[in-house]
């Protein structure tokens, strides 16, 4: 029987099946998560040590996180196409996306042990910025393929902690090698052996995925995914030219969704806030706190303060983002969360301003811990509602490269201008900005008021994913 007829006799049956592999699969998105954010957020923490040690400036430095940025804005649209064109691939994208990390790593190994060709970082660093377009979009895929109705959104809050974990190590990590301050020739050697061991996870995770994991499952687990084979068997023949069509008509049926628009919107200003604020701020350090002091400010000092900032942020997201995929899955209203996410984010902020203003670092530290949790809690709330308003017209994989595109976008642009008021105004600039972002944006979450369009078919029992007749824990 041909795949179209499969499909049709799945619909006419409504048979739905949740497999125990589903777990291991699961675990592999919350490696490759891991490795992707790992190898993008790095390098931010040090700057200040590898611009010493290449002997360039920081502001040369940067562009290690700024390349996986730019290279998410170009392989965004790119990445979508493709995914579009082959919407029943998944396994593929796996290892393309495991292969090109586990090269980076590598990359990085060498470039830092020779002391050579930090561009050969660079041109690494954005191409990991593109691979990252993959993982976004198969994170959402990767639910509706794989989990059942009510696991989802719990999936997504997952996916968002396994990168926070990357980004927690990618901060605490650099702080252990440096903190010593020993010889700079023999902490560069230890952390080349920390890429290589890195790259070594990625191959064991490449081989999982090769040997034990298939495209997808045999008989699928949720409405959801039934509706997407219906929909992609229609799709496979697609031609290139059609299939960026359809790409383009997605991509509008977003843009032009109220909803769906204003949550991409929101979640690139914030994500965008938070990178001045980690990247940008720290590195100005030496104009804005220490320009009239006599001592000098060594380059571990700054990377400490800046790796501090980013623990404590994603330290709370950690609970945030997977806290919020189980609500989201058990909840049976939207707006409540909403309208607290929205406050809870301009009080974080304006207690971070009180911190800087009188110099109380815990207080500080404690505004980072809150935002980030409110911050992680948001993504997986805000992919949730999108999905409810644009599914099925517009594909997970779509969506999920659409939020990392608008993100990507917004990274670059809105640290630059929070650089450039912080030194000619001063840090509490930024922090009245981030202020009266924050305001625009709880206007615009009550503005919205997304609305409950999940468990449809919770009425009905036999046709339920959660019903316990068709719960199979056992892998086929």
């Amino acid at each position: 029987m041909d795949i179209v007829n499969v499909h049709a006799a799945l619909l006419t049956e409504n048979k739905i099946k949740l497999h125990g592999i589903r777990w291991f699969v699961g675990f592999l998105l919350i490696v490759c998560g891991f490795l992707v954010m790992f190898a993008w957020h790095f390098f931010g923490v040090i700057n200040e040590v590898l611009s010493e040690y290449f002997q360039v400036s920081e502001s040369t430095t940067d562009w290690l996180t700024m390349s996986a940025a730019i290279g998410g804005i170009f392989g965004g649209p790119i990445i979508g196409f493709l995914f579009v064109l082959r919407p029943t691939v998944v396994k593929m994208w796996y290892i393309v996306m495991i292969l090109t990390t586990v090269s980076a790593f590598v990359i990085f190994a060498i470039v830092i042990y020779i002391k050579k060709y930090l561009i050969l970082c660079m041109i690494a660093e954005f191409a990991v910025g593109t691979i990252t377009m993959v993982f976004f979009a198969l994170l959402p895929l990767t639910a509706t393929v794989w989990f059942g109705e009510r696991e989802q959104a719990t999936v997504l809050g997952i996916g968002w902690l396994s990168m926070m974990i990357a980004v927690l190590v990618a901060s605490f990590v650099p702080m252990a090698i440096f903190s010593e301050n020993e010889n700079i020739e023999n902490e560069m050697t230890h952390l080349s052996l920390l890429f290589l061991s890195f790259a070594a996870v990625g191959i064991i995770c490449l081989g999982c995925v090769c040997l034990f994991v298939p495209n997808a499952p045999k008989i699928p687990p949720s409405y959801a995914e039934l509706q997407r084979l219906k929909i992609a068997a229609g799709n496979n023949n697609e031609t290139c030219a059609t299939a960026l069509w359809r790409f383009a008509k997605e991509v509008k049926l977003i843009l032009v969704d109220r909803v769906s628009a204003t949550l991409f919107v929101i979640f690139a200003v914030v994500d965008a806030v938070f990178v001045a604020e980690y990247m940008l701020a720290p590195a100005s350090s030496r104009i804005l706190e220490y320009q009239n002091s006599t001592n000098p400010v060594r380059p571990h000092e700054t990377s400490e303060s800046r790796g501090n900032v980013l623990l404590s942020y994603s330290a709370g997201g950690l609970i945030g983002c997977v806290g919020m995929g189980f609500l989201a899955d058990k909840m049976k209203a939207y707006n409540p969360i909403a309208n607290i996410l929205g406050i809870s984010m301009c009080v974080s902020v304006t207690a971070s301003l009180l911190g800087y203003i009188y110099r109380v670092k815990p207080l500080e530290y404690t505004s980072n811990f809150l935002y980030g949790l409110i911050t992680l809690a948001f993504y997986p709330f805000m992919q949730e509602i999108i999905k409810q308003h644009v599914y099925p017209s517009v594909q997970e994989s779509t969506q999920g490269i659409f939020v990392a595109f608008i993100g990507g976008v917004l990274c670059v642009v809105i640290p630059y201008l929070m650089r450039t008021a912080m030194t000619k105004f001063a840090k509490v600039a930024f922090y009245a900005i981030s202020v009266s972002i924050f305001v625009i944006i709880e206007i615009l979450i009550i503005g919205i008021k997304p609305t409950m369009k999940r468990f449809i078919y919770d009425s009905n029992e036999a046709n339920s994913a959660d019903n316990e007749q068709n719960h199979d824990e056992n892998a086929d």
